[in-house]
């Protein structure tokens, strides 16, 4: 008796604890003769996110690709169909591949180039998802891909600060993004009439840009809203633009409810990071840049101080005069200005940042 009142209750906690999953399902056109090589780095690369997404939050993962032989229209509404999803739970579909839209469709997220002539809509794989009433569903497109020349700017990769934060900070705000709201996210990597782009031996932009979002700001911020990661993913985009390439601008739909009370996002962040990353924006005049040095005082105390960090080395700690000088004159050097808001103080009224910390990321 003792034995079996044992085994039960070992069965009844395993339940519990698996009982929450974390259910990943990627969608990648392999086997194009032009993207293919692309897709497959977004599969690695979304792998890796996913696992390390699950792993913070706590939750197993259930990972599914449906690539070469399974990228078909039947496999993935099978898969989708067969996907036994708890109500707490967490879903996310991500599709890498051509996509396309239609003279007169309303919808503005695209078809998935899958199967000529019976294409599936985004919105319509995000629907079946969200029927399965997880706590969150997230549904990514990074579609309608060129294959950029060789010769095109390279992906910056952030490089992670040496005891820049701790795991238990970054899964906590994973924990926020990804438990303390229930509802569905439906994201594409542009809008109609326009191409996402790519490189062959890199990847899709778009999925990058999202990752490096993803990997900066929980490594940065103590909270984090999915505004604040899609618009940082945009701007990311945006620093990869060549003067001869089409605009790519995403777009998004958020429709979440809060677990528990939660704190306003702080706008603050995401206006820093798009001020910064002006200073050393080549698009811009060294004269345009310099103008845009007044603006600091916008965020910035007169005398705050600011500590940089090269890659993932501290270079000093310099005045915010001198910080702002330093960006416009490295504007051909640094790839990335990240603004670390964990090692960043308010002044007193919380309206200014009297300390400060960012890192550049310089270009190879």
């Amino acid at each position: 008796m003792i034995k079996l009142l044992t085994s039960l209750l070992i069965t009844l906690v395993s339940q519990v604890a698996y009982s929450q999953t974390f259910h990943a399902l990627i969608v990648a056109d392999t086997q194009a003769a032009d993207v293919g090589p692309g897709c497959q780095k977004d599969v690695a690369a979304m792998t890796t996110t996913f696992k390390a997404i699950a792993s913070g939050i706590g939750y197993p993962l259930n990972l599914v690709v449906l690539s070469d032989s399974g990228f078909r229209r039947p496999s993935i509404e099978q898969r989708l169909h067969n996907l036994h999803i708890g109500p707490k739970d967490v879903a996310f579909l991500y599709y890498t591949g051509h996509g396309h839209n239609l003279a007169g469709r309303t919808d503005p997220f695209p078809l998935l180039s899958v199967e000529p002539g019976n294409d599936p809509s985004l919105r319509s794989l995000h629907d079946s998802l969200r029927a399965k009433l997880a706590r969150l569903t997230i549904t990514m497109a990074d579609a309608c891909n060129i294959v950029l020349p060789a010769g095109t700017r390279g992906l910056m990769i952030n490089p992670m600060l040496k005891g820049g934060t701790v795991e238990d900070d970054i899964n906590r705000v994973l924990a926020n993004l990804f438990l303390d709201q229930t509802g569905d996210v439906l994201i594409a990597a542009c809008q109609p009439h326009q191409s996402a782009c790519m490189l062959s031996d890199q990847g899709s932009h778009y999925t990058r840009s999202w990752e490096q979002a993803l990997s900066v700001l929980t490594t940065t911020r103590s909270r984090l809203s999915w505004i604040d990661l899609l618009l940082d993913a945009q701007a990311r985009v945006d620093r990869l633009a060549r003067p001869d390439s089409s605009h790519q601008t995403s777009i998004y739909e958020i429709n979440l409810k809060p677990v528990k009370q939660q704190l306003p996002p702080d706008a603050h962040f995401t206006a820093i990071s798009q001020y910064l990353n002006t200073l050393t924006d080549e698009r811009l005049t060294y004269a345009e840049r310099a103008l845009q040095r007044q603006k600091a005082t916008q965020y910035f105390n007169a005398d705050a101080r600011v500590t940089i960090y090269q890659n993932d080395t501290s270079v000093g700690e310099y005045a915010l005069n001198d910080m702002l000088k330093r960006l416009t004159l490295n504007a051909v050097k640094i790839g990335q200005v990240n603004f670390i808001e964990k090692r960043s103080k308010r002044t007193p009224n919380g309206k200014l940042y009297q300390t400060i910390a960012i890192q550049e990321v310089w270009s190879n």
